[in-house]
């Protein structure tokens, strides 16, 4: 019976932004459901803070991302070569818009890519002819400092630092009060140029989730205001038919017949092995 009413969310995203919403107001109906369900939970009858339990589920995003980096060995496993084969291949032409908090860029692209976080970064970047890579959501090894974000030399850093230093938007008011801090609208305005003025665009793995707002209406905004005629998208999505008509739906109407949406119908891996 427990199991059935407290049955909230579907996946861990939707998780994320219910328990964060529940900690921005503790007092709303969101809190007294999951005090309820902790209060049955812990044998002392007693709960946890709802702040203090939405950073800890945070941390649990981060320790996910930096294992699943530490365990790779990207440069001898057989199931890393498609991507090492696409990193080798960036350089000044590219940018790369990220969603993403783990360091698998940084761990496979070294040499070829640079993640920026600021105006220096975007020049430094240019003068190494290296492609710049966007962390719109942040970096498990990102600090934030005065609304600031900042990068560290510790790429565990979100597993020790502060609360309030976490830099990574998971879903909730975390993640509209990272989006709206002056650092990361800076890197939104960055990533937004270099998306107006590509000269092909590739999604690949990112499906516009429909409780990311904020990101589908900047990044559609973006292409309707600047891709040009001739222009390609390529979206590639494995085999989720549902999911590519959607995306394909949504890029063909802000594109207004100026270049064309091309679905493929393979997984990462195929498309970075033969592309």
């Amino acid at each position: 019976g427990m199991e059935k009413e407290f049955r909230l969310w579907n996946d861990a995203e939707v998780f994320l932004e219910y328990l964060d919403a529940a900690a921005a107001a503790d007092t709303g109906p969101r809190a007294q459901r999951l005090l309820s369900l902790l209060t049955l939970m812990m044998s002392a009858g007693t709960h946890a803070s709802l702040k203090a339990l939405a950073a800890a589920a945070r941390r649990l995003v981060a320790a996910e991302c930096c294992a699943f980096v530490e365990d790779a060995t990207p440069r001898t496993s057989e199931q890393w070569t498609p991507y090492v084969r696409w990193a080798d291949t960036l350089g000044l032409d590219d940018a790369v818009i990220t969603f993403n908090y783990d360091r698998v860029i940084e761990t496979i692209a070294p040499d070829h890519a640079l993640v920026v976080t600021d105006e220096d970064a975007i020049k430094t970047a240019k003068r190494l002819n290296s492609a710049r890579v966007y962390k719109l959501h942040g970096s498990v090894d990102w600090t934030r400092v005065d609304g600031a974000l900042k990068p560290t030399k510790n790429p565990r850093y979100a597993l020790t630092c502060e609360d309030e230093e976490l830099a990574i938007a998971t879903p909730g008011p975390a993640k509209a009060d990272h989006n709206n801090s002056g650092a990361a609208m800076h890197l939104w305005d960055a990533a937004m140029t270099e998306l107006r003025e590509a000269r092909a665009i590739y999604f690949v793995g990112f499906r516009f989730p429909p409780g990311d707002a904020i990101a589908r209406e900047r990044l559609l905004g973006a292409i309707r205001a600047g891709v040009g005629p001739g222009v390609v998208i390529r979206v590639v999505l494995g085999q989720s038919e549902k999911d590519e008509k959607r995306i394909k739906g949504m890029l063909e109407w802000v594109m207004g017949g100026r270049g064309s949406v091309q679905v493929e119908p393979l997984y990462a891996e195929d498309f970075f092995g033969v592309v």
